[in-house]
């Protein structure tokens, strides 16, 4: 009995942190050049150089000049600069001039007075690249923000989750939500 009493003791005293510990949802990352952080009692803070440490955050106030901890409790939400859009936009960018150069190839070919050149498929592979090229330019100058919401964990620890399903009633697809 005591020996099933201890070991009770034992998984209770090692499960306790885990208990007691607060759940927030976070980014994978913990440095980011740029941020947008609003707290609960409305305040919104432009920020750079922004460092998620444990349950706080430090960061440089870009209104006041000066570097500040918020304890992540006091957060509502955290808009973050993740990167760019230059991925997007050469693939964009290769798609319209691959296009581009698709309906040329057939025009010239549908047509009998046009002959192709000996250096055609150079042309147009530097084309699709030019077209890359301005599409990652473009690209590379919208930036990329992610929003997140850390306290929504927090608390109950329940959050609503969309689920779809398929109704036996009547044909089509259903939406519910229900809580995790």
């Amino acid at each position: 009995m005591i020996y099933r009493l201890s070991i009770f003791y034992f998984l209770l005293l090692s499960a306790a942190p885990e208990m007691s510990a607060q759940n927030y949802l976070l980014p994978e990352r913990t440095k980011f050049n740029r941020a947008y952080i609003k707290e609960q009692d409305k305040n919104l803070y432009h920020v750079a150089n922004l460092v998620i440490d444990g349950d706080s955050l430090r960061f440089y106030n870009s209104s006041t000049l000066q570097r500040e901890v918020i304890g992540i409790p006091d957060v509502h939400y955290m808009r973050l600069l993740i990167g760019t859009r230059a991925v997007r936009g050469a693939a964009m960018g290769a798609a319209f001039a691959g296009s581009a150069v698709l309906i040329a190839i057939i025009r010239i070919s549908s047509d009998p007075n046009l002959v192709f050149r000996d250096n055609t498929g150079a042309r147009s592979i530097a084309i699709v690249g030019v077209g890359a090229g301005i599409g990652a330019l473009i690209g590379s100058m919208s930036p990329k923000w992610e929003t997140f919401y850390p306290n929504i964990l927090s608390g109950s620890g329940q959050i609503w989750k969309p689920e779809f399903f398929i109704p036996n009633s009547y044909p089509g697809l259903g939406l519910r939500f229900h809580l995790n």
